[in-house]
């Protein structure tokens, strides 16, 4: 009776078939990792937001524009890799600047329509996981520096009474 098995020709074309789709997976796999990470990024940056727009929310108006009347920066805040918020900035991963503008315009509309009763408030996040010193614009202290992940945000803030 005549064993059948497989010669060494055919294992290894079959070993280099195997390889060639290996060598394709791992060739992909950076790509792959890079958008999970924009991804995780993306996500915790709107979490960090709405976070932030909650809280400037839940402040009284009067106390938010506290007598400004040209944009200015509130204190830098910092948070962890999961969202959660830090005091110390060398522990942090996410960076974040907060201005509020208080004499806004209304759409389509003018200053005085408004009667100082509406702020745009702007958030900018940075990840910044090593606490890099970045570039800031000097004219608006925003950073400008594009080595670094970045979301920049607007939100409409009006005083209800």
């Amino acid at each position: 009776m005549a064993r059948r098995a497989f010669s060494l020709v055919e294992v290894t074309i079959a070993i280099g078939i195997v390889a060639f789709a290996f060598v394709a997976l791992v060739g992909v796999l950076p790509v792959g990792l890079q958008t999970f990470r924009r991804a995780i990024d993306a996500s915790i940056s709107a979490q960090i937001t709405q976070r932030i727009i909650n809280d400037i929310q839940q402040t009284d108006f009067d106390v938010l524009v506290d007598g400004h009347t040209e944009p200015f920066l509130v204190s830098p805040r910092y948070f962890d890799d999961q969202g959660s918020e830090v005091k110390a900035p060398a522990t942090a991963v996410y960076h974040v600047k907060t201005w509020v503008k208080p004499a806004t315009d209304l759409p389509g509309g003018s200053a005085t329509a408004s009667n100082g009763k509406l702020a745009t408030v702007t958030i900018q996040i940075v990840n910044n996981p090593g606490n890099r010193t970045l570039t800031t614009d000097a004219s608006t202290g925003m950073w400008n520096d594009r080595s670094v992940a970045m979301v920049t945000s607007e939100a409409f803030v009006a005083k209800n009474r």
